[in-house]
């Protein structure tokens, strides 16, 4: 009798081992679907899109830098052949300005520094920020003035 028990459980558990599998592959798949969607959301909505935003304004303003370096040197050279017979317009023309003031972002580098952990970026951010701002104040002022 203890034989044909331990057989009916044997055939009993096979299947019921199997139809659990099946149950928690139908019940933990979702879950784990949905939390790594989250997951890939959050990352794209708060590092991908703000660490883009925060390239975006330092490639321009590095763009500007680059321009107007070139353009001084080009300027010192001039100079340097000519003398002071330069034309003085030469000075006032040709320089790339930035155009509007450039945004904090904070909001953006308040969520990657709670993300990541390190205000890192909004340290460094804060320099460049305050350089472009006291550049663009003197260019505006100086052309307002001029």
């Amino acid at each position: 009798m203890s034989d044909n028990v331990t057989s009916i459980i044997s055939i009993i558990a096979q299947p019921l081992a199997t139809i659990l599998g099946a149950l928690l592959v139908v019940i933990g798949a979702p879950l784990f679907y949905f939390k790594q969607k989250e997951y890939e959301t959050i990352r794209h909505r708060y590092l991908d899109d703000g660490i883009a935003v925060i390239i975006r304004q330092v490639e321009y303003v590095l763009d500007v830098f680059q321009y107007n370096w070139a353009r001084s040197i080009h300027l010192l050279k001039t100079y340097r052949d000519l003398g002071i017979n330069t034309p003085p317009e030469l000075y006032n023309s040709g320089f790339i300005s930035i155009d509007k003031p450039i945004s904090l972002e904070a909001s953006r580098h308040y969520l990657l520094r709670e993300i990541i952990g390190d205000k890192v970026f909004f340290t460094n951010y804060l320099q460049h920020f305050f350089t472009k701002l006291t550049i663009y104040l003197q260019s505006t002022c100086a052309q307002r003035y001029a």
